[in-house]
């Protein structure tokens, strides 16, 4: 009786669309995914949700950012917590315009606090609140910023840059550790950012989303801590940021540039702790450092990892100078100048 009628419908030239059902369970396709207070990938988190997540009950229906590019589309799905995830980041194969109702007026308008900023030090922008994350942006010092919202990690899973938990998103898509900062931001001016899933590059809400094929199995990801003890089992670096080191040597010469005929800017003393921003491989011609790394430290004058008792480049993956723009060639060279 209902093909028949359907056949009537098409027929008189009738529209047909399938029912309205009050609510859909999902999951993510593969990947973590954050559910927001706002269609838009700068809205704050209401859930997050880890790429294992097999209960994710969506009621609605709503457009706002494309956070796929060319392979995704406009359509956010709603949630009965009130906020939204981006159906690409879904097992869904439905239609969610004829399956669901739409979320309502209002539903996307896009909605976070905005507040402005200065980077103090040469600083990384991660695509989680944490040092280990993929950067997204490298800042040079002096570069202003625009902030959304700030979280702190309780639990300080590789949050802690300099004795500081506080990490702010960015209208970058990112976050940026206070510490980089020039002052400490006004907090109770800014939303708190909500809970946070474990982001990747290239897998989750940035312009370059790759949706894992849902035939083939998904991958296990790793947490943070378990990400830590594969590298430490396999003798990897560790990815570090703004660390803090001490003088091995009698005393150190922090210069002006990467190189032992450079102007000495300060002189740090046995075991006096300092803070670095990058690490420059240089092609000195001298014996004396041995290991071409020097360290831009906190004072903006280089170190050479010599004189350190724990030299970044051995330990840790650092990040180069020349990510936050300093372009160098030979520092022999009269016509050279870090800029």
């Amino acid at each position: 009786m209902i093909g028949l009628r359907r056949i009537f419908l098409i027929a008189a030239g009738f529209e047909v669309v399938a029912a309205v059902v009050p609510t859909i369970t999902t999951e993510p396709s593969g990947l973590a995914v954050e559910c927001k207070s706002c269609p838009y990938s700068l809205c704050t988190n209401v859930k997050a949700y880890s790429q294992y997540e097999t209960n994710i009950t969506v009621s609605c229906w709503t457009k706002g950012q494309n956070i796929a590019g060319a392979d995704g589309d406009r359509i956010w799905l709603g949630t009965p917590d009130k906020c939204y995830i981006p159906q690409y980041s879904l097992e869904y194969n439905g239609t969610a315009q004829h399956d669901l109702a739409y979320c309502g007026e209002g539903s996307s308008e896009k909605f976070f606090t905005t507040q402005h900023a200065k980077t103090r030090y040469d600083t990384e922008c991660n695509i989680n609140p944490d040092y280990i994350s993929d950067t997204i942006k490298y800042h040079p010092n002096g570069e202003d910023l625009t902030l959304t919202c700030w979280t702190r990690d309780e639990n300080n899973y590789y949050s802690d840059i300099i004795s500081n938990l506080y990490w702010y998103k960015t209208t970058d898509n990112c976050y940026a550790s206070e510490t980089g900062l020039w002052r400490q931001p006004d907090r109770d001016s800014l939303d708190n950012c909500g809970p946070i899933a474990d982001l990747q590059v290239n897998s989750t809400n940035t312009a370059e989303l790759i949706r894992i094929n849902a035939s083939k199995p998904k991958p296990k990801k790793l947490t943070k801590a378990e990400k830590a003890a594969k590298a430490a089992k396999q003798g990897g670096k560790g990815k570090r940021y703004l660390r803090a080191d001490s003088i091995e040597s009698d005393y150190a010469h922090c210069r002006e540039l990467p190189t032992v005929n450079s102007t000495i800017v300060k002189t740090y003393h046995l075991n006096h702790t300092i803070a670095l921003q990058c690490t420059i491989e240089t092609k000195d011609k001298w014996d004396y450092p041995e290991n071409p790394f020097w360290d831009l430290t906190t004072d903006f004058c280089y170190v050479a990892e010599d004189d350190m008792w724990d030299a970044p480049s051995s330990y840790f993956k650092f990040p180069l100078c020349e990510y936050f723009g300093q372009n160098y060639k030979n520092f022999f060279e009269d016509d050279v100048v870090l800029h």
